[in-house]
């Protein structure tokens, strides 16, 4: 006859009289960061039970399994916690068993995330999260559509489902079917909006204001850019988008706008509808060019961009001795402010870069010309120097 271990006996004699403590299932506590999870990794050590200790992974309902005393619930316990309800268990068996517990992994579910979001890829989440949970953490993009959130569920070689969720409805409202709770091994894609194309008007200081189709997500500067550019006496700060359906007005700063056009902040994003304002200001609509030029006085400011390379050329180019290095652009803005522009203009590319303003004075200095020397001063005095070294 098989001889079973003493402590099996005890074990088996407690399952038949029903003892409570062994049947009677642990309800789930809430979760924190310092509680065990599902598929938290512990390693239990009973004195003297080589059998009993080891490693031991929580299920996905919660439970360790441990030899002779079958499941016992840890998750959403502490670690302390945990051991002690391993020794209340295992009392049913050994006299004051002593237990220890160390913490090798706190567990969690692994979610994926991908598509408009700042952070993609994996994240460890506890089994308790919900979408909003993990959209905090990965960070929706600007062009994130946030009403058409997909998630797939299942791991590998499981069966899968999708679910559309909402998840704009729940941070407008907290609408539960927004912010469902995730699985392990859930996959969130968040979608983009839609690029179909916007219709937008252009009014003010364009060169071709009117009605235009852009690609979804244009920006202010797609728009002017779009109509042919800024006019001369464009107010480049003073640019205005009209919103859709709304007495909401942005305004823009162009000229910060072009040195960052990525910033949604200083370039906007525009929608289906939306008008773009360019201010205009009374500026003399010419520009003089003076100084060491073959042709000075008063130009007329074409439609294009000046450069000064095209100001020079308007003026005949630099006369003999020009100071090209000493250039100076004396400019007054809207508002009346002067500024003096000091330039060295003597590298081509350098004219070429130089944008010339309505109402801007460039001025080339003259420099003292080379003095030509005679060639027969030069041979006579060369004689003297000879005659000197000679004596």
């Amino acid at each position: 006859m098989l001889r079973l271990p003493f402590r099996i006996h005890i074990a088996v004699l407690a399952a038949a009289i029903g003892l409570t403590l062994l049947s009677t299932p642990t309800p789930s506590l809430a979760q924190t960061a310092e509680t065990l999870d599902t598929n938290a990794k512990i390693h239990v050590t009973v004195a003297g039970e080589q059998d009993i200790s080891g490693d031991y992974t929580v299920d996905s309902s919660g439970d360790i399994s441990l030899l002779y005393v079958n499941q016992i619930h840890v998750q959403g316990l502490t670690v302390e916690q945990a051991r002690v309800a391993i020794t209340n268990k295992l009392t049913s068996i050994y006299r004051s068993p002593q237990v220890v517990v160390q913490l090798l992994s706190p567990g969690g579910i692994d979610i994926s995330v991908s598509g408009a979001v700042t952070t993609p890829g994996p994240h460890v989440m506890r089994s308790d999260s919900h979408l909003n949970d993990v959209m905090q953490l990965a960070g929706p993009t600007l062009d994130a559509d946030l009403a058409s959130i997909e998630i797939t569920h299942g791991r590998p070689g499981q069966t899968h489902s999708v679910d559309d969720v909402d998840y704009g409805k729940f941070l407008e409202t907290q609408i539960d079917s927004g912010n469902p709770q995730l699985r392990d091994g859930d996959i969130v894609f968040v979608r983009r909006k839609s690029e179909a194309p916007i219709q937008v008007v252009v009014r003010g200081g364009v060169l071709h204001p009117g009605r235009i189709t852009l690609p979804g997500k244009s920006t202010a500067v797609d728009a002017i850019q779009q109509t042919g550019g800024l006019t001369p006496d464009a107010d480049r700060t003073g640019v205005v988008i009209q919103h859709s359906g709304s007495t909401t007005r942005t305004p823009v700063d162009y000229v910060a706008a072009l040195q960052s056009p990525q910033e949604t902040g200083a370039n906007p994003i525009l929608l289906d509808g939306d008008i773009v304002i360019v201010k205009t200001v009374d500026r003399p609509n010419t520009y003089t060019v003076t100084g060491a030029v073959v042709r000075p006085g008063e130009f007329e400011m074409p439609v294009y961009a000046v450069s000064l390379a095209d100001a020079l050329g308007k003026a005949g180019g630099a006369a003999d001795h020009a100071k090209l290095d000493k250039v100076n652009i004396v400019r007054t803005d809207a508002a009346g402010k002067i500024t003096k522009i000091a330039l060295d203009a003597r590298d081509p590319a350098t004219q070429k870069k130089t944008v010339i303003m309505p109402g801007d004075n460039v001025y080339i200095p003259i420099g003292a010309p080379h003095q030509k020397l005679d060639p027969l001063q030069v041979l006579g005095a060369a004689i003297s120097v000879i005659a000197i070294t000679r004596h």
